[in-house]
Protein backbone atom coordinates (compact mmCIF):
# COMPACT_ATOMS: atom_id res chain seq x y z
CA UNK A 1 0.00 0.00 0.00
CA UNK A 2 1.21 3.50 -0.84
CA UNK A 3 -0.40 4.95 2.28
CA UNK A 4 -0.83 2.14 4.84
CA UNK A 5 -3.30 2.46 7.72
CA UNK A 6 -2.61 1.55 11.36
CA UNK A 7 -5.27 -0.02 13.57
CA UNK A 8 -4.05 -1.35 16.96
CA UNK A 9 -5.15 -1.36 20.60
CA UNK A 10 -3.81 1.29 23.03
CA UNK A 11 -2.19 -1.41 25.17
CA UNK A 12 -0.25 -2.70 22.17
CA UNK A 13 0.83 0.83 21.33
CA UNK A 14 2.08 1.27 24.89
CA UNK A 15 4.16 -1.91 24.56
CA UNK A 16 5.72 -0.63 21.35
CA UNK A 17 6.58 2.68 23.06
CA UNK A 18 8.27 0.83 25.92
CA UNK A 19 10.27 -1.32 23.48
CA UNK A 20 11.40 1.78 21.59
CA UNK A 21 12.19 3.68 24.80
CA UNK A 22 9.52 6.29 24.22
CA UNK A 23 7.72 7.73 27.22
CA UNK A 24 4.12 6.35 27.29
CA UNK A 25 2.84 9.64 28.72
CA UNK A 26 2.73 10.94 25.14
CA UNK A 27 0.15 8.33 24.09
CA UNK A 28 -3.00 10.27 25.21
CA UNK A 29 -1.85 13.37 23.34
CA UNK A 30 -1.01 11.33 20.22
CA UNK A 31 -4.43 9.63 20.28
CA UNK A 32 -6.19 12.95 20.74
CA UNK A 33 -4.38 14.38 17.72
CA UNK A 34 -5.01 11.19 15.68
CA UNK A 35 -8.82 11.42 16.06
CA UNK A 36 -9.16 14.02 13.30
CA UNK A 37 -7.29 11.69 10.95
CA UNK A 38 -9.65 8.74 11.56
CA UNK A 39 -10.48 6.83 8.36
CA UNK A 40 -14.24 6.99 7.94
CA UNK A 41 -14.68 5.05 4.70
CA UNK A 42 -12.82 1.89 5.70
CA UNK A 43 -14.22 -1.00 7.73
CA UNK A 44 -12.09 -3.51 9.59
CA UNK A 45 -13.69 -6.96 9.60
CA UNK A 46 -12.71 -9.38 12.35
CA UNK A 47 -13.54 -13.02 11.71
CA UNK A 48 -12.34 -16.51 12.43
CA UNK A 49 -9.53 -17.90 10.32
CA UNK A 50 -11.83 -20.29 8.39
CA UNK A 51 -14.41 -17.58 7.71
CA UNK A 52 -11.68 -15.13 6.72
CA UNK A 53 -10.29 -17.54 4.12
CA UNK A 54 -13.77 -18.06 2.69
CA UNK A 55 -14.37 -14.31 2.60
CA UNK A 56 -10.99 -13.73 0.94
CA UNK A 57 -11.79 -16.33 -1.73
CA UNK A 58 -15.17 -14.71 -2.41
CA UNK A 59 -13.63 -11.25 -2.77
CA UNK A 60 -10.89 -12.62 -5.00
CA UNK A 61 -13.47 -14.43 -7.16
CA UNK A 62 -15.58 -11.27 -7.53
CA UNK A 63 -12.51 -9.21 -8.37
CA UNK A 64 -11.41 -11.70 -11.05
CA UNK A 65 -14.92 -11.67 -12.53
CA UNK A 66 -14.98 -7.88 -12.76
CA UNK A 67 -11.49 -7.88 -14.26
CA UNK A 68 -12.67 -10.39 -16.88
CA UNK A 69 -15.67 -8.23 -17.75
CA UNK A 70 -13.50 -5.10 -17.81
CA UNK A 71 -11.16 -6.74 -20.34
CA UNK A 72 -14.05 -7.76 -22.62
CA UNK A 73 -15.68 -4.33 -22.25
CA UNK A 74 -12.41 -2.54 -23.20
CA UNK A 75 -11.85 -4.84 -26.20
CA UNK A 76 -15.40 -4.21 -27.46
CA UNK A 77 -14.98 -0.46 -27.12
CA UNK A 78 -11.76 -0.65 -29.13
CA UNK A 79 -13.33 -2.86 -31.83
CA UNK A 80 -16.26 -0.45 -32.27
CA UNK A 81 -14.09 2.70 -32.16
CA UNK A 82 -15.88 3.98 -29.07
CA UNK A 83 -13.73 6.41 -27.12
CA UNK A 84 -13.69 5.61 -23.44
CA UNK A 85 -11.32 6.01 -20.50
CA UNK A 86 -9.47 3.01 -19.12
CA UNK A 87 -11.26 1.86 -15.98
CA UNK A 88 -9.12 0.73 -13.03
CA UNK A 89 -10.12 -0.26 -9.51
CA UNK A 90 -9.48 3.29 -8.35
CA UNK A 91 -11.56 4.86 -11.14
CA UNK A 92 -14.82 6.68 -10.43
CA UNK A 93 -16.55 4.42 -12.97
CA UNK A 94 -15.35 1.19 -11.36
CA UNK A 95 -18.44 0.77 -9.16
CA UNK A 96 -20.71 1.20 -12.22
CA UNK A 97 -18.57 -1.29 -14.16
CA UNK A 98 -18.98 -3.75 -11.30
CA UNK A 99 -22.78 -3.35 -11.35
CA UNK A 100 -22.91 -3.88 -15.13
CA UNK A 101 -20.67 -6.94 -14.70
CA UNK A 102 -23.24 -8.53 -12.37
CA UNK A 103 -26.07 -7.65 -14.80
CA UNK A 104 -24.12 -9.39 -17.56
CA UNK A 105 -23.55 -12.36 -15.26
CA UNK A 106 -27.32 -12.68 -14.63
CA UNK A 107 -27.87 -12.44 -18.40
CA UNK A 108 -25.39 -15.28 -18.94
CA UNK A 109 -27.08 -17.48 -16.34
CA UNK A 110 -30.54 -16.75 -17.78
CA UNK A 111 -29.56 -18.07 -21.21
CA UNK A 112 -27.14 -20.78 -19.98
CA UNK A 113 -24.07 -19.08 -21.44
CA UNK A 114 -20.50 -19.24 -20.20
CA UNK A 115 -19.37 -15.99 -18.60
CA UNK A 116 -16.87 -15.18 -21.36
CA UNK A 117 -19.46 -15.59 -24.14
CA UNK A 118 -22.27 -14.00 -22.11
CA UNK A 119 -20.21 -10.92 -21.26
CA UNK A 120 -19.21 -10.45 -24.91
CA UNK A 121 -22.81 -10.82 -26.12
CA UNK A 122 -24.11 -8.46 -23.44
CA UNK A 123 -21.76 -5.62 -24.38
CA UNK A 124 -22.18 -6.23 -28.14
CA UNK A 125 -25.98 -6.02 -27.85
CA UNK A 126 -25.63 -2.87 -25.75
CA UNK A 127 -23.56 -1.25 -28.50
CA UNK A 128 -26.14 -2.18 -31.17
CA UNK A 129 -29.04 -1.06 -29.00
CA UNK A 130 -27.62 2.29 -27.91
CA UNK A 131 -25.63 3.22 -31.03
CA UNK A 132 -24.10 6.68 -30.82
CA UNK A 133 -25.60 7.28 -27.38
CA UNK A 134 -23.62 4.40 -25.87
CA UNK A 135 -22.02 4.88 -22.48
CA UNK A 136 -21.35 2.68 -19.47
CA UNK A 137 -24.13 4.38 -17.51
CA UNK A 138 -26.66 3.86 -20.33
CA UNK A 139 -25.54 0.23 -20.61
CA UNK A 140 -26.40 -0.18 -16.94
CA UNK A 141 -29.87 1.34 -17.46
CA UNK A 142 -30.81 -0.90 -20.40
CA UNK A 143 -30.45 -4.34 -18.83
CA UNK A 144 -34.07 -5.36 -19.57
CA UNK A 145 -33.90 -4.21 -23.19
CA UNK A 146 -30.71 -6.20 -23.73
CA UNK A 147 -32.44 -9.33 -22.41
CA UNK A 148 -35.46 -8.70 -24.70
CA UNK A 149 -33.16 -8.11 -27.69
CA UNK A 150 -31.38 -11.44 -27.26
CA UNK A 151 -34.63 -13.31 -26.51
CA UNK A 152 -36.21 -11.96 -29.72
CA UNK A 153 -33.14 -13.04 -31.67
CA UNK A 154 -33.52 -16.58 -30.34
CA UNK A 155 -37.24 -16.64 -31.22
CA UNK A 156 -36.47 -15.65 -34.82
CA UNK A 157 -33.53 -18.06 -35.18
CA UNK A 158 -35.49 -21.00 -33.76
CA UNK A 159 -38.73 -20.32 -35.69
CA UNK A 160 -39.89 -23.78 -36.96
CA UNK A 161 -41.92 -22.31 -39.86
CA UNK A 162 -40.29 -19.08 -41.13
CA UNK A 163 -42.26 -19.21 -44.41
CA UNK A 164 -45.53 -18.96 -42.51
CA UNK A 165 -44.11 -16.08 -40.51
CA UNK A 166 -43.27 -14.34 -43.79
CA UNK A 167 -46.89 -14.94 -44.83
CA UNK A 168 -48.03 -13.12 -41.68
CA UNK A 169 -45.78 -10.17 -42.56
CA UNK A 170 -47.25 -10.07 -46.09
CA UNK A 171 -50.78 -10.14 -44.63
CA UNK A 172 -49.82 -7.20 -42.39
CA UNK A 173 -48.49 -5.24 -45.41
CA UNK A 174 -51.74 -5.92 -47.29
CA UNK A 175 -53.77 -4.68 -44.33
CA UNK A 176 -51.71 -1.47 -44.18
CA UNK A 177 -52.53 -0.86 -47.85
CA UNK A 178 -56.20 -1.75 -47.39
CA UNK A 179 -56.91 0.30 -44.27
CA UNK A 180 -54.43 3.18 -44.61
CA UNK A 181 -53.58 3.30 -48.34
CA UNK A 182 -49.84 3.34 -47.65
CA UNK A 183 -46.81 1.06 -47.63
CA UNK A 184 -44.63 0.33 -44.60
CA UNK A 185 -41.66 -1.95 -43.96
CA UNK A 186 -40.73 -3.67 -40.72
CA UNK A 187 -37.41 -3.77 -38.90
CA UNK A 188 -35.73 -7.17 -38.75
CA UNK A 189 -35.98 -7.07 -34.94
CA UNK A 190 -39.78 -6.75 -35.19
CA UNK A 191 -40.01 -10.15 -36.88
CA UNK A 192 -40.29 -11.82 -33.46
CA UNK A 193 -43.74 -10.23 -33.03
CA UNK A 194 -44.94 -11.89 -36.23
CA UNK A 195 -43.64 -15.26 -35.03
CA UNK A 196 -45.90 -14.87 -31.98
CA UNK A 197 -48.82 -13.73 -34.16
CA UNK A 198 -48.37 -16.71 -36.50
CA UNK A 199 -48.30 -19.14 -33.56
CA UNK A 200 -51.50 -17.68 -32.09
CA UNK A 201 -53.26 -17.73 -35.47
CA UNK A 202 -52.30 -21.38 -35.99
CA UNK A 203 -53.63 -22.26 -32.54
CA UNK A 204 -57.18 -21.26 -33.66
CA UNK A 205 -56.71 -22.41 -37.29
CA UNK A 206 -56.96 -18.86 -38.61
CA UNK A 207 -55.60 -17.72 -41.96
CA UNK A 208 -52.91 -15.04 -41.81
CA UNK A 209 -55.07 -12.47 -43.61
CA UNK A 210 -58.18 -13.05 -41.48
CA UNK A 211 -56.07 -12.81 -38.32
CA UNK A 212 -54.40 -9.55 -39.34
CA UNK A 213 -57.59 -8.01 -40.79
CA UNK A 214 -59.36 -8.69 -37.51
CA UNK A 215 -56.72 -6.72 -35.58
CA UNK A 216 -56.78 -3.81 -38.05
CA UNK A 217 -60.60 -3.74 -38.11
CA UNK A 218 -60.63 -3.44 -34.33
CA UNK A 219 -58.46 -0.30 -34.32
CA UNK A 220 -59.55 1.26 -37.62
CA UNK A 221 -62.15 3.47 -35.92
CA UNK A 222 -59.31 5.24 -34.11
CA UNK A 223 -57.41 5.55 -37.41
CA UNK A 224 -54.29 3.97 -35.94
CA UNK A 225 -52.24 0.97 -36.97
CA UNK A 226 -52.22 -1.65 -34.20
CA UNK A 227 -48.91 -1.98 -32.41
CA UNK A 228 -46.91 -5.14 -33.04
CA UNK A 229 -47.51 -6.28 -29.47
CA UNK A 230 -51.29 -6.08 -30.16
CA UNK A 231 -51.06 -8.68 -32.95
CA UNK A 232 -50.90 -11.60 -30.52
CA UNK A 233 -52.04 -12.69 -27.09
CA UNK A 234 -55.41 -13.54 -25.53
CA UNK A 235 -56.92 -10.19 -26.50
CA UNK A 236 -55.91 -10.68 -30.14
CA UNK A 237 -57.61 -14.10 -30.14
CA UNK A 238 -60.81 -12.58 -28.77
CA UNK A 239 -60.70 -9.83 -31.42
CA UNK A 240 -60.32 -12.47 -34.13
CA UNK A 241 -63.33 -14.48 -32.88
CA UNK A 242 -65.50 -11.35 -32.74
CA UNK A 243 -64.38 -10.36 -36.24
CA UNK A 244 -65.22 -13.79 -37.68
CA UNK A 245 -68.66 -13.73 -36.06
CA UNK A 246 -69.30 -10.19 -37.29
CA UNK A 247 -68.31 -10.99 -40.86
CA UNK A 248 -70.28 -14.30 -40.71
CA UNK A 249 -67.20 -16.26 -41.73
CA UNK A 250 -67.51 -18.61 -38.80
CA UNK A 251 -68.71 -22.04 -39.93
CA UNK A 252 -69.69 -20.59 -43.33
CA UNK A 253 -69.07 -23.94 -45.07
CA UNK A 254 -71.05 -25.80 -42.45
CA UNK A 255 -74.04 -23.51 -43.07
CA UNK A 256 -74.69 -25.03 -46.51
CA UNK A 257 -74.27 -28.65 -45.45
CA UNK A 258 -77.38 -30.81 -45.09
CA UNK A 259 -77.84 -31.76 -41.43
CA UNK A 260 -77.27 -35.46 -40.83
CA UNK A 261 -80.50 -37.48 -40.20
CA UNK A 262 -82.62 -34.35 -40.59
CA UNK A 263 -85.14 -33.40 -43.28
CA UNK A 264 -84.67 -30.33 -45.46
CA UNK A 265 -86.62 -27.32 -44.28
CA UNK A 266 -89.35 -26.78 -46.93
CA UNK A 267 -89.50 -23.38 -48.64
CA UNK A 268 -92.74 -21.56 -49.56
CA UNK A 269 -92.30 -22.41 -53.27
CA UNK A 270 -91.79 -26.08 -52.41
CA UNK A 271 -94.96 -26.10 -50.31
CA UNK A 272 -96.99 -24.59 -53.20
CA UNK A 273 -95.56 -27.10 -55.69
CA UNK A 274 -96.48 -29.92 -53.30
CA UNK A 275 -100.10 -28.67 -53.02
CA UNK A 276 -100.46 -28.41 -56.83
CA UNK A 277 -98.96 -31.87 -57.30
CA UNK A 278 -101.30 -33.42 -54.74
CA UNK A 279 -104.30 -31.63 -56.32
CA UNK A 280 -103.44 -33.02 -59.76
CA UNK A 281 -103.05 -36.54 -58.34
CA UNK A 282 -106.42 -36.21 -56.59
CA UNK A 283 -108.11 -34.97 -59.78
CA UNK A 284 -106.57 -37.80 -61.81
CA UNK A 285 -107.87 -40.36 -59.31
CA UNK A 286 -111.39 -38.88 -59.46
CA UNK A 287 -111.40 -38.98 -63.30
CA UNK A 288 -110.30 -42.61 -63.32
CA UNK A 289 -113.05 -43.52 -60.85
CA UNK A 290 -115.75 -41.85 -63.00
CA UNK A 291 -114.68 -43.72 -66.15
CA UNK A 292 -114.77 -47.07 -64.37
CA UNK A 293 -118.23 -46.33 -63.00
CA UNK A 294 -119.53 -45.57 -66.56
Amino acid sequence: MKDPALHIRRSNLSSIFVELGIDVKFIPAIMEKAIKYSIKNRVVVTTKSKGKKKSDRHIESDTNLVDQFNRIYSETMLTNNIKTLTITRSSIQYLTLKEVCYQALEFSKMFNLEAEKGFKLYVDIGVKLLGRTFSLYRLKGNANKIVEWYRDDQIIINDPSPNKTTGMVIAWSEAVKKYFSTTLTINSKDLAHFVHAKNDAESVKASSQDWIDAQFEKWSYLNIIPQFTQLYGDNAKLIYEMYMAKTKKTNKKEFFKKPINEQDIPTKAAEQAKIIREARIHKSVESTGSENAG
